[in-house]
Protein backbone atom coordinates (compact mmCIF):
# COMPACT_ATOMS: atom_id res chain seq x y z
CA UNK A 1 0.00 0.00 0.00
CA UNK A 2 0.92 3.80 -0.34
CA UNK A 3 1.46 6.71 2.30
CA UNK A 4 1.04 10.61 2.01
CA UNK A 5 4.69 12.04 2.80
CA UNK A 6 3.08 13.08 6.45
CA UNK A 7 2.25 9.34 7.19
CA UNK A 8 6.17 8.48 6.42
CA UNK A 9 6.62 11.50 8.44
CA UNK A 10 4.60 10.24 11.51
CA UNK A 11 5.84 6.70 11.08
CA UNK A 12 9.50 7.78 11.20
CA UNK A 13 8.30 9.54 14.61
CA UNK A 14 6.83 7.38 16.67
CA UNK A 15 7.76 3.70 17.92
CA UNK A 16 5.23 0.96 18.17
CA UNK A 17 6.96 -2.22 19.11
CA UNK A 18 4.52 -4.70 18.95
CA UNK A 19 3.85 -7.76 15.94
CA UNK A 20 0.32 -6.86 14.65
CA UNK A 21 1.20 -3.74 13.83
CA UNK A 22 4.61 -2.68 12.72
CA UNK A 23 4.47 0.65 11.17
CA UNK A 24 2.60 3.30 12.97
CA UNK A 25 1.75 6.26 11.02
CA UNK A 26 1.81 4.61 7.86
CA UNK A 27 -1.01 2.64 5.99
CA UNK A 28 -0.63 -0.84 5.83
CA UNK A 29 -2.37 -3.73 3.99
CA UNK A 30 -3.21 -6.80 6.23
CA UNK A 31 -4.29 -10.04 5.41
CA UNK A 32 -7.53 -8.75 5.42
CA UNK A 33 -7.27 -5.92 3.33
CA UNK A 34 -7.25 -3.66 6.52
CA UNK A 35 -5.90 -0.30 6.23
CA UNK A 36 -4.28 0.53 9.71
CA UNK A 37 -2.53 4.10 10.17
CA UNK A 38 -1.40 5.31 13.70
CA UNK A 39 -2.76 8.89 14.25
CA UNK A 40 -0.35 10.82 16.57
CA UNK A 41 -2.09 13.46 17.04
CA UNK A 42 -4.80 11.81 18.67
CA UNK A 43 -2.69 9.06 19.60
CA UNK A 44 -4.58 6.13 18.73
CA UNK A 45 -4.48 3.55 15.87
CA UNK A 46 -7.33 4.29 13.36
CA UNK A 47 -8.89 1.82 11.04
CA UNK A 48 -8.27 -1.34 13.77
CA UNK A 49 -10.56 -4.94 13.31
CA UNK A 50 -12.65 -5.20 16.62
CA UNK A 51 -9.77 -7.95 17.61
CA UNK A 52 -7.27 -5.58 17.79
CA UNK A 53 -8.85 -2.73 19.78
CA UNK A 54 -6.49 -3.32 22.50
CA UNK A 55 -3.75 -1.90 20.96
CA UNK A 56 -5.41 1.55 21.19
CA UNK A 57 -5.07 0.78 25.84
CA UNK A 58 -3.53 3.36 26.97
CA UNK A 59 -2.99 2.34 31.06
CA UNK A 60 -1.56 -0.13 33.21
CA UNK A 61 1.12 -0.58 29.86
CA UNK A 62 4.80 -0.90 30.34
CA UNK A 63 5.84 2.21 28.25
CA UNK A 64 7.83 -0.31 25.98
CA UNK A 65 4.89 -1.43 24.77
CA UNK A 66 3.05 1.99 23.80
CA UNK A 67 3.42 4.55 20.84
CA UNK A 68 6.22 7.38 21.51
CA UNK A 69 7.30 10.47 19.94
CA UNK A 70 10.43 12.36 19.94
CA UNK A 71 10.56 15.79 22.39
CA UNK A 72 12.91 18.21 22.42
CA UNK A 73 15.41 17.90 25.43
CA UNK A 74 15.04 14.37 26.32
CA UNK A 75 17.18 11.54 24.97
CA UNK A 76 14.02 8.80 25.03
CA UNK A 77 10.69 9.14 23.24
CA UNK A 78 7.47 10.22 25.71
CA UNK A 79 4.27 8.36 25.14
CA UNK A 80 1.89 10.12 22.82
CA UNK A 81 -0.92 9.91 25.09
CA UNK A 82 1.32 12.03 27.98
CA UNK A 83 1.90 14.89 25.15
CA UNK A 84 -2.05 14.30 24.24
CA UNK A 85 -2.84 15.31 27.69
CA UNK A 86 -0.10 17.72 28.21
CA UNK A 87 -1.12 19.36 25.24
CA UNK A 88 -5.15 19.38 26.68
CA UNK A 89 -3.79 20.78 30.24
CA UNK A 90 -1.82 23.86 28.34
CA UNK A 91 -4.70 24.40 26.27
CA UNK A 92 -7.06 24.61 29.03
CA UNK A 93 -4.25 26.87 31.10
CA UNK A 94 -3.90 24.12 33.67
CA UNK A 95 -1.00 26.02 35.09
CA UNK A 96 -3.25 28.53 36.18
CA UNK A 97 -5.64 26.89 38.04
CA UNK A 98 -5.82 26.78 42.11
CA UNK A 99 -5.17 23.13 43.28
CA UNK A 100 -4.28 21.45 39.95
CA UNK A 101 -2.82 18.25 40.39
CA UNK A 102 -4.78 18.05 43.98
CA UNK A 103 -7.94 19.28 42.82
CA UNK A 104 -10.66 15.67 41.66
CA UNK A 105 -12.12 16.22 38.53
CA UNK A 106 -15.83 15.76 37.60
CA UNK A 107 -15.50 11.49 38.17
CA UNK A 108 -17.92 10.64 35.48
CA UNK A 109 -15.94 13.45 33.12
CA UNK A 110 -12.56 11.75 34.05
CA UNK A 111 -14.08 8.29 32.96
CA UNK A 112 -15.47 9.05 29.93
CA UNK A 113 -12.52 10.97 28.46
CA UNK A 114 -10.24 7.54 29.91
CA UNK A 115 -12.48 5.52 27.98
CA UNK A 116 -12.36 7.24 24.89
CA UNK A 117 -8.98 7.61 24.86
CA UNK A 118 -8.90 3.22 25.35
CA UNK A 119 -10.88 3.10 22.59
CA UNK A 120 -8.80 5.34 20.20
CA UNK A 121 -11.85 8.36 20.36
CA UNK A 122 -10.67 10.79 22.07
CA UNK A 123 -10.77 13.93 19.64
CA UNK A 124 -11.34 17.61 19.44
CA UNK A 125 -14.70 18.39 21.03
CA UNK A 126 -13.28 16.25 23.93
CA UNK A 127 -10.11 18.32 24.75
CA UNK A 128 -11.64 21.70 23.55
CA UNK A 129 -14.37 21.03 26.75
CA UNK A 130 -12.74 18.56 29.08
CA UNK A 131 -11.55 20.66 32.12
CA UNK A 132 -7.84 20.84 33.16
CA UNK A 133 -8.51 19.02 36.42
CA UNK A 134 -9.02 15.61 34.07
CA UNK A 135 -6.29 15.96 31.89
CA UNK A 136 -4.07 16.79 35.17
CA UNK A 137 -5.44 13.62 37.22
CA UNK A 138 -5.63 11.45 33.69
CA UNK A 139 -1.18 11.74 33.96
CA UNK A 140 -1.93 11.03 37.77
CA UNK A 141 -3.15 7.79 36.86
CA UNK A 142 -1.39 6.54 33.70
CA UNK A 143 2.14 6.83 35.95
CA UNK A 144 -0.19 5.20 39.05
CA UNK A 145 -0.96 2.20 36.90
CA UNK A 146 2.47 1.24 35.08
CA UNK A 147 3.05 -2.28 35.81
CA UNK A 148 6.08 -1.05 37.04
CA UNK A 149 6.55 2.19 39.64
CA UNK A 150 8.67 4.91 37.93
CA UNK A 151 10.40 5.28 41.54
CA UNK A 152 11.45 1.54 41.64
CA UNK A 153 14.63 1.99 40.28
CA UNK A 154 15.89 4.39 42.71
CA UNK A 155 17.33 2.29 46.22
CA UNK A 156 16.50 2.80 49.41
CA UNK A 157 19.85 4.25 50.42
CA UNK A 158 19.51 6.64 47.16
CA UNK A 159 16.24 8.02 48.86
CA UNK A 160 17.68 8.20 52.04
CA UNK A 161 20.57 10.13 50.72
CA UNK A 162 18.30 12.76 48.88
CA UNK A 163 16.52 13.46 51.73
CA UNK A 164 19.03 13.45 54.23
CA UNK A 165 19.75 17.26 56.15
CA UNK A 166 20.94 20.00 54.37
CA UNK A 167 19.26 20.07 51.04
CA UNK A 168 21.59 19.39 48.69
CA UNK A 169 20.53 19.91 45.03
CA UNK A 170 23.77 18.49 43.24
CA UNK A 171 23.31 15.09 45.01
CA UNK A 172 19.58 15.36 44.14
CA UNK A 173 20.33 15.79 40.66
CA UNK A 174 22.80 13.16 40.60
CA UNK A 175 20.76 10.32 41.82
CA UNK A 176 17.98 11.65 39.51
CA UNK A 177 20.29 11.38 36.66
CA UNK A 178 21.18 7.87 37.24
CA UNK A 179 18.38 6.25 36.32
CA UNK A 180 18.28 4.37 32.98
CA UNK A 181 16.53 5.45 30.11
CA UNK A 182 13.93 4.91 29.45
CA UNK A 183 12.12 5.67 32.48
CA UNK A 184 15.01 8.92 33.23
CA UNK A 185 13.32 10.71 29.96
CA UNK A 186 10.11 9.65 31.70
CA UNK A 187 10.31 11.24 34.93
CA UNK A 188 12.54 14.13 33.18
CA UNK A 189 9.38 15.03 31.25
CA UNK A 190 7.33 14.54 34.31
CA UNK A 191 9.45 17.02 36.68
CA UNK A 192 9.50 19.20 34.31
CA UNK A 193 5.54 18.94 34.01
CA UNK A 194 5.25 19.52 37.60
CA UNK A 195 8.38 22.33 37.82
CA UNK A 196 5.91 24.64 35.14
CA UNK A 197 2.96 24.45 37.49
CA UNK A 198 5.49 25.24 40.44
CA UNK A 199 6.81 28.13 39.01
CA UNK A 200 3.23 29.79 38.95
CA UNK A 201 2.48 28.73 42.43
CA UNK A 202 1.98 32.55 43.12
CA UNK A 203 -1.65 31.69 41.16
CA UNK A 204 -2.28 28.34 41.37
CA UNK A 205 -1.16 27.50 45.11
CA UNK A 206 0.73 24.49 44.29
CA UNK A 207 4.52 24.51 45.40
CA UNK A 208 6.51 22.04 44.75
CA UNK A 209 6.15 20.67 48.18
CA UNK A 210 2.44 20.45 47.16
CA UNK A 211 2.90 19.32 44.11
CA UNK A 212 4.97 16.34 45.48
CA UNK A 213 2.67 15.37 48.16
CA UNK A 214 0.22 14.74 45.56
CA UNK A 215 2.09 13.84 43.33
CA UNK A 216 4.25 11.12 44.89
CA UNK A 217 1.84 8.23 45.53
CA UNK A 218 1.62 7.63 42.16
CA UNK A 219 5.66 6.95 41.64
CA UNK A 220 6.01 4.63 44.15
CA UNK A 221 3.86 0.83 45.89
CA UNK A 222 4.20 0.23 49.61
CA UNK A 223 3.95 -3.52 48.93
CA UNK A 224 7.33 -4.77 48.93
CA UNK A 225 9.06 -1.59 50.07
CA UNK A 226 7.94 -1.59 53.54
CA UNK A 227 7.53 -5.51 54.08
CA UNK A 228 11.30 -5.67 54.30
CA UNK A 229 11.31 -9.17 52.15
CA UNK A 230 9.63 -10.63 55.33
CA UNK A 231 7.28 -14.05 55.41
CA UNK A 232 4.43 -13.83 53.14
CA UNK A 233 1.37 -15.11 54.53
CA UNK A 234 -0.95 -18.18 53.96
CA UNK A 235 -2.00 -18.16 49.63
CA UNK A 236 1.25 -16.22 49.19
CA UNK A 237 -0.67 -12.86 49.89
CA UNK A 238 1.53 -10.16 51.02
CA UNK A 239 1.09 -8.89 54.90
CA UNK A 240 -0.20 -5.66 55.20
CA UNK A 241 2.19 -2.81 55.95
CA UNK A 242 2.42 -1.34 59.43
CA UNK A 243 0.36 1.71 59.27
CA UNK A 244 3.07 3.88 60.72
CA UNK A 245 4.99 2.82 58.76
CA UNK A 246 3.91 3.49 55.54
CA UNK A 247 2.90 6.81 56.66
CA UNK A 248 6.49 7.27 57.34
CA UNK A 249 7.32 5.82 53.78
CA UNK A 250 4.69 8.22 52.18
CA UNK A 251 6.13 11.24 53.90
CA UNK A 252 9.85 9.99 52.32
CA UNK A 253 8.93 9.74 49.17
CA UNK A 254 6.86 13.01 49.01
CA UNK A 255 9.96 14.79 50.50
CA UNK A 256 12.37 12.94 47.93
CA UNK A 257 9.81 14.14 44.91
CA UNK A 258 10.31 17.66 46.34
CA UNK A 259 14.15 17.55 45.94
CA UNK A 260 14.03 16.23 42.99
CA UNK A 261 11.54 18.66 41.30
CA UNK A 262 13.66 21.60 43.11
CA UNK A 263 16.48 20.48 41.97
CA UNK A 264 15.75 19.58 37.83
CA UNK A 265 13.90 23.29 38.04
CA UNK A 266 17.44 24.88 39.36
CA UNK A 267 18.82 23.00 36.03
CA UNK A 268 15.85 23.94 33.85
CA UNK A 269 15.30 27.34 32.70
CA UNK A 270 11.64 28.15 31.76
CA UNK A 271 11.29 29.11 27.91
Amino acid sequence: SSSSSSSAAAAAAVEWPGAAVQCPGQAILTAHDLHVRYNEEWACYEGLPLEWRHANQQFGVNPSQVPKAPVPGYRGRIPCVLLLLKRGLDRAKGRDQVGIFRLAPDAAACASARSKLARGEYREDDLATDSPHTFANLIKVWFRELPSPLFEGFSPEEVATVTALPLDLARATRTYLSLPEPALSLLLWLLDLLGDAARNEAVNKMTPKNLAIVFAPNLFRLDGALHGGGPEEKGGARPMPNPMAALSMAQKMAEFTARILVARMAETVPP
